[in-house]
């Protein structure tokens, strides 16, 4: 590939680098060689954006070894004032070469940013942002929290984003936890064990969230490929296949956030209402759901009748959004939206109760009468059986949490916060928190959708908000007088700030309410505008905010 080529293709930006062992400072051609593409760069009107240090053993800033450390920062150092030369105001370095063991990692931490220190003023008196690159396997900087730590070094640096490199977190989540520090980027795809520099979309990065990520940090620099092999043309094809992916994405969201989803057990469907419509028995029908034996549903007929979840979310096997289902009578299940197919189901019996969908993947299930919260292998296939599971008293909701990794649940008296290791293929789950509530009998458990710090937690007696930070149940929240009261069977609001929530008709209005069991209601209540809306004849035991985002 020829730099006319990247002209032609409409790419802007290139970055300057080079295998750290085809690189010798001590030869003059190597300069000249640099310096002649740069001037062919800014001759074809294109950028060099950023320079990318080599790296190995002798350009190792983390090595204990005092001397070899300042060797390496004064090589670093030389190419800085190259680069500055060159009117290149970017550099990317790798803050350690590897192996590196658990014994000697706090040293080499403590080493590189002795290191760090030293090249970040360099390089602030050659105007040039120093951008310490998030790496992969047991190398420094292989997670947010180290890249963090690194940092600390000189509050002149900042991050060059290389989700390629990070396999022990989703790049999302590294995205929003390193924020607006994050100044450059490497895009490729990785297989989920190791770095692969594969062309987006062809391994397991679920690029919406990445673009999304990068979209809330408020990211200004350019979407910088480094794939394997190069096609300039290729390479532009993907970017706009990766920008109309998630324009579409967004589009649909914003499309699905205004409705409201119930489970209607008395119709045995899920309906999707638009909560604007001043009758909900005139058309306020946007969709409706039950399984059907010719959309895969065959053998799963029978575990279906008491519908008791329903959630949209993207589905990152698939490709496009996602509804998720769970019924009393066994089923969960993950529904094609809004095609209605079968993706994956399963009659797991122990009365699910809610449903929840991982980013890579595979379903979490919680089933009271089990007693359990399930994660099912749905991403190895339509019929899978595999699971791993966590024992929880009356597990009866469950929840993603993408800022932090964790799988929330609910049971009868504790709310804990689970860790889903291991792989897709073998997830295990490991208890990371747990908080007695503070009342009894556990119910929903939904996001607040504009504050990803609180979880709405509704019990036998009351309705909470959780606040993560602080580990501790809020009572005294907005409209609290209204949204809480007993036997809130489900909570939720919508990013806009309405509050949904239902409650058993024959509890608060038996005379004219659902008869149709002692759990469900034929009205869902709206806070702050205290409206309530009827779906006459039904007998809704949840309503849920039709929003695809876990917070």
């Amino acid at each position: 590939m020829e730099l006319k080529d990247v002209q032609a293709a409409g790419i802007h930006y290139v970055e300057l680098a080079w295998r750290n062992e085809e690189f010798d400072l001590t030869n003059p051609g190597n300069l000249q060689r640099c310096s002649a593409i740069v001037d062919q760069v800014n001759e074809l009107g294109l950028e060099v954006w950023s320079i990318h240090l080599p790296y190995g053993p002798e350009w190792d800033v983390s090595n204990t070894d005092v001397e070899s450390r300042e060797a390496a920062v004064a090589r670093h150092s030389q190419l800085l004032r190259h680069a500055s030369k060159w009117n290149i105001h970017t550099a990317v370095l790798h803050p350690s070469w590897e192996p590196i063991s658990s014994a000697e990692r706090k040293e080499r931490l403590y080493s590189c940013k002795q290191g760090l220190s030293k090249l970040a003023e360099v390089a602030a008196e050659l105007d040039i942002r120093l951008a310490v690159e998030c790496l992969p396997r047991t190398c420094l900087g292989n997670t947010s929290a180290e890249i963090l730590q690194l940092l600390e070094a000189d509050e002149r640096l900042v991050v060059c984003c290389d989700v390629n490199h990070l396999l022990q977190e989703a790049p999302e989540n590294f995205i929003r936890q390193v924020g607006s520090r994050i100044h450059t980027v490497h895009m490729s795809d990785h297989d989920g064990v190791d770095e692969r520099h594969f062309y987006p979309g062809e391994g397991r990065i679920s690029w919406n969230h990445v673009i999304a990520a990068l979209a809330e940090i408020g990211y200004q620099g350019p979407f910088l490929f480094e794939v394997r092999p190069v096609d300039a043309y290729r390479l532009s094809a993907c970017w706009k296949q990766l920008l109309q992916a998630f324009k579409d994405e967004q589009s649909s969201r914003h499309e699905h956030e205004r409705c409201i989803a119930v489970t209607d057990q008395q119709a045995k469907q899920i309906i999707i209402l638009d909560p604007e419509a001043e009758n909900w028995a005139d058309s306020a029908n946007v969709w409706t759901w039950a399984p059907e034996g010719d959309k895969g549903f065959e053998t799963l007929l029978s575990a279906w009748g008491l519908p008791t979840d329903a959630k949209l979310r993207w589905n990152s096997v698939s490709g496009s959004h996602s509804m998720i289902v769970s019924d009393s009578a066994g089923l969960a299940a993950i529904v094609a939206y809004p095609q209605g197919d079968k993706q994956w189901g399963l009659n797991v019996g122990g009365n699910p109760h809610s449903v929840e969908l991982l980013p890579d993947g595979n379903l979490a299930v919680a089933a009271s009468h089990g007693n359990w919260v399930r994660v099912y292998l749905s991403s190895l296939g339509a019929d899978a059986v595999d699971y791993a599971e966590f024992p929880l008293a009356g597990a009866h909701g469950v929840q993603w949490d993408p800022q932090h990794e964790l799988l929330w649940a609910v049971g009868d008296d504790d709310l804990v916060a689970l860790e889903i290791a291991g792989t897709s293929e073998k997830p295990i789950i490991r208890e990371a928190r747990r908080t007695t509530l503070p009342t009894s009998s556990g119910h929903d458990l939904q996001p607040v959708y504009g504050n990803p710090d609180r979880l709405w937690v509704s019990t036998g007696r009351h309705v909470y908000q959780y606040i993560k930070s602080k580990n501790e149940f809020d009572e005294t929240y907005a409209d609290h007088e209204f949204i809480s009261r007993a036997n809130v069977k489900s909570v939720g609001n919508m990013p806009s700030g309405l509050v949904v929530t239902t409650v058993p008709d024959q509890l608060v209005r038996a005379e004219t309410g659902c008869s149709f069991n002692d759990w469900c209601t034929d009205t869902v209540d709206l806070s702050p505008a205290k409206r309530k809306a009827v779906l006459p004849g039904s007998a809704i035991y949840k309503a849920r905010v039709w929003c695809a985002g876990y917070n």
